[in-house]
């Protein structure tokens, strides 16, 4: 899903990471979400590559992936359709 600001899209094409920690292990690390995507504003269209919680700025945005969800568990196997994603978009 792609909250939009004005003519703004941004479209999921692949989820380039998922090192998330699932929510039933213990983790040194809590991993993180990279996603490629394209973004489509009324300026331009570019594929960028999204990481979570990274902001990343456009000629006229700033984008960032806010959240991804199903969250992780270790005794599920996700597929790319069962993913969904939040993002923030804010003009600049």
């Amino acid at each position: 899903r792609a909250d939009a600001l004005d003519e703004q899209r941004v479209i999921a094409l692949a989820v380039v990471e998922d090192s998330r920690c699932p929510v039933n292990v213990q983790c040194i690390q809590a991993g993180t979400v990279r996603i490629k995507a394209t973004i489509d504003s009324a300026i331009s269209t570019s594929t960028m590559t999204l990481t979570l919680d990274k902001p990343i700025t456009t000629e006229a945005e700033t984008v960032t992936l806010v959240e991804a969800l199903p969250i992780k568990v270790s005794t599920q196997q996700l597929k790319p359709t069962d993913y969904r994603f939040i993002f923030k978009i804010e003009k600049r």
